[in-house]
């Protein structure tokens, strides 16, 4: 048998009675510590229910998901992938016809971002255009 340091096994007494390993504060039955100490760890002390990940409108952009859930995006992101459901675009309903420019202001993000949308999406880099000469019939 291996011998355990006094502070591991004064740890594990402290588990088995259902107080906190780093403070006297009582534990949730399985837990080492109290959710105060495993907030200041940065330990997820909760899980989100199925139900409410149902209830979730996923047209929403994955950051304002989170915020409202009070996850990271990479929590919601992988609920999406488990539930099943498909990546949310927002580029899907955009009026094409429109310029780089008026679709950034629209979105919030740089002309850079939406051209490689457009392309993305409707396979070029700028609307088609039908050009005109005068003179010419």
């Amino acid at each position: 048998m291996k011998n355990h340091s006094h502070q591991y096994r004064s740890q594990m007494r402290k588990a088995a009675a259902g107080i906190c390993v780093r403070c006297p504060n009582p534990t949730a039955v399985g837990k080492l510590e109290c959710d105060a100490c495993a907030s200041k760890r940065g330990v997820k002390k909760r899980r989100i229910p199925l139900a409410r990940w149902l209830a979730v409108h996923w047209s929403l952009p994955i950051k304002e998901i989170a915020g409202l859930l009070g996850v990271t995006t990479t929590t919601v992101t992988n609920a999406r992938k488990s539930l099943g459901l498909p990546k949310a675009y927002r580029w899907t309903n955009v009026d094409w016809s429109k310029t780089d420019e008026e679709l950034a202001k629209k979105n919030a993000v740089s002309e850079y971002y939406v051209s490689r949308m457009r392309k993305k999406h409707c396979g070029t880099h700028w609307p088609e255009v039908e050009i005109t000469v005068e003179g010419e019939e």
